[in-house]
């Protein structure tokens, strides 16, 4: 960054985010919050990301649950469903 245009480099953590730090517990911070922390930490250089999926759990009016996901990068598809493997194990090994 060349410093006119910070992005989300200076935003302060939310107390969301400082809950969930302490607790280690990811439900005390909202999905924003971690989408805000991981804007954040890449404007700020501290990643530098070159590819990004999110996955998105959504609740619909009706009671019913759905699903989807955004994605950027140039990983091609064998290597994106590695990414997500690796991602589960790390998950599974957190709980």
């Amino acid at each position: 960054m060349d410093g006119a245009d910070e992005g989300f480099a200076t935003v302060p953590l939310s107390i969301g985010e400082h809950r969930a730090a302490r607790s280690a517990c990811p439900s005390d911070a909202s999905p924003r919050d971690v989408l805000v922390g991981v804007l954040r930490d890449i404007d700020s250089g501290k990643l530098a990301a070159d590819h990004v999926i999110v996955s998105l759990g959504i609740s619909k009016p009706d009671g019913g649950r759905s699903t989807e996901y955004r994605q950027a990068g140039k990983l091609d598809g064998y290597a994106q469903v590695g990414l997500l493997t690796r991602v589960i194990h790390m998950m599974e090994r957190k709980s």
